[in-house]
């Protein structure tokens, strides 16, 4: 009996591990995002403000890496020049995307 005990005590804990180490990322991830958007925000405004239009790529306004959720070509930052939009599906996640646009700078769900 003990070994059985000590058995599904190290698959609880490895799911726990699973799991902690899951939602980390995640969260890691997530805040990647928030930060590599805050920080170009106002870089396009400038480039907005300056040339009359939003850049078509994100890369016009910087260098920094794209951040994980944007490596992709479905995600990340759009632009029509009068609008942006970055957006991102979070793949470790059952929800939908998340949004944020040049006309509502909050982060909101994506359908």
């Amino acid at each position: 009996m003990n070994g059985s005990v000590v058995r599904i005590a190290a698959c609880v804990l490895a799911i726990l591990g699973f799991t902690l180490g899951g939602m980390a990322i995640f969260h890691y991830r997530e805040a990647e995002v928030r930060s590599f958007v805050d920080e170009a925000l106002p870089l396009l405004d400038t480039h907005k403000k300056e040339h009359g239009y939003f850049p078509k790529e994100i890369r016009e306004v910087t260098d920094r890496n794209l951040p994980f959720h944007f490596r992709d070509f479905r995600r990340g930052y759009s632009s029509d020049g009068a609008t942006f939009t970055f957006y991102y599906e979070n793949l470790d996640s059952i929800m939908g995307g998340l949004m944020l646009t040049n006309s509502h700078r909050t982060w909101s769900v994506a359908d």
